[in-house]
């Protein structure tokens, strides 16, 4: 099929660019390696603790090793030899791709959209829908040199959520207010949310709107550095210098918890052996070293200095490492239940690690109604003729609350779907 794809800014990637880029696939070759079980049907019941439609799920879980594979093979994209665990899975099932980044991916997908020459557009933010007979029959777009229409015997909406769309956050979800940042890039208002309503699509599940707990206190954004709490090796202490959570618990589970705390804020700590299993200080340099800068991230030999710089009682920061690191060699975390502790999972070697964070809008889990054809449906549940979704403009998938990494997955195998069955389409309306 011809295509061309439009968009927005003036680069592609939306937050998939800047994300880590992790990728849920039950089953995939490391988890074999490792002698880890699982399996489409765990990886389903692990997300529909959160709701979500279980057929919509089950076509995510069943065929995300596979896309992945795909995204390998087809697409180029590398992933490491290693495994995330992360919170709200039962087992370690996430691939990561190189560099730790989501950008790893999207260069991938240039490069291949430009083998295939297809055109990308940029800076073309698409206002209206067209139909003709009850049929979407291509987009209006305004440009720096005017307006751009595109006839096409397919459209695929792939326009992301709202988290920045302050608005619309407070509308659906009034704990979620202009007073909470945001993690997103600047593009996901919800337009392609709101131009589908015009032409009449339903939606579901708009209230639902995720928190990340581990963000820049100053801008909002997602810190990677964190990413180690989800490798196995960091504590979740508030400035009274103790644990208030379980550092794998869901991430709207965590937000609400630090949100509780005083000053809203958490503060992760981990060790030197944590930081280089991990990398991902190594790993987002750019980020550690403004993070170092301006305070946020602190390393140092001892807890007390870690405890006198974000003015926390150095004895019960202490007294909390020693407790969980005394518990973990055995196995155990009779406070909260830390899933995945073992003996590794300790705070013990200097030079220790502490990042101060704070809860922000990550994901909206709510969207555009569609089928497993990633056809979107109407206010009365059937297919418009034309129109297909993927990503985070649709709904219906992750319930109240995405697990980690499951949005790659959401968005490779409901692409490939809206793209086939879009091509299918225009070739027999040729």
């Amino acid at each position: 099929a011809e295509v061309v794809i439009l968009e927005k800014l003036g680069l592609v990637g939306g937050n998939t660019q800047i994300s880590g880029g992790e990728f849920a696939a039950a089953g995939n070759p490391l988890q074999k390696k490792e002698n880890i079980e699982d399996s489409p049907e765990i990886m389903a019941q692990d997300m529909l603790k959160n709701g979500g439609d279980p057929i919509l799920v089950g076509k995510v879980t069943a065929n995300a090793a596979e896309a992945a594979q795909w995204l390998a093979d087809d697409i180029g994209v590398q992933w490491k030899d290693q495994l995330m665990f992360f919170g709200g899975h039962s087992v370690k099932r996430s691939l990561i791709p190189e560099g730790h980044s989501g950008l790893h991916i999207i260069e991938k997908y240039e490069k291949k959209a430009d083998d295939l020459g297809i055109k990308v557009l940029v800076n073309q933010d698409v206002k209206e829908l067209l139909v003709e007979e009850g049929k979407v029959v291509g987009v209006k777009a305004e440009n720096p040199d005017g307006e751009l229409t595109v006839h096409a015997k397919a459209v695929i909406l792939a326009t992301g959520g709202f988290g920045t769309n302050d608005e619309m956050c407070k509308k659906y979800d009034p704990e979620v207010d202009e007073k909470v940042l945001s993690t997103n890039m600047i593009g996901a208002q919800g337009e392609g949310i709101a131009m589908a309503e015009k032409v009449n699509a339903g939606t579901v599940d708009m209230d639902k709107i995720q928190l990340y707990p581990v963000c820049d206190p100053q801008t909002g954004r997602l810190m990677y550095i964190g990413d180690t709490r989800l490798v196995g090796g960091a504590l979740l202490v508030n400035k009274e210098g103790k644990r208030f959570v379980e550092e794998l618990a869901t991430r709207r589970e965590i937000s609400m918890a630090i949100k509780a705390q005083t000053d809203s804020c958490g503060y992760l700590i981990w060790d030197e052996d944590s930081s280089k299993e991990t990398g991902t200080i190594d790993s987002y340099p750019d980020e550690a070293k403004s993070e170092f800068d301006r305070g946020i991230l602190v390393k140092a030999d001892s807890l007390e200095e870690l405890a006198k710089h974000f003015e926390m009682d150095p004895e019960a920061l202490k007294a909390t490492v020693e407790n969980f690191n005394k518990n973990s060699a055995e196995g155990k975390d009779p406070e909260f239940n830390l899933r995945n502790v073992d003996s590794k999972w300790q705070v013990k070697t200097p030079p220790f690690y502490m990042l101060k964070c704070v809860p922000a809008v990550h994901h909206t889990m709510g969207g555009l109604t569609i089928n497993p054809d990633a056809q979107v449906l109407d206010k009365a549940g059937k297919p418009i003729a034309g129109l297909y979704a993927a990503g985070e403009v649709t709904g219906g998938i992750h319930g109240s609350n995405r697990l980690g990494s499951c949005a790659m997955a959401d968005i490779a195998v409901f692409g490939r779907t809206a793209g086939e069955n879009a091509a299918k389409e225009a070739k027999a309306a040729k």
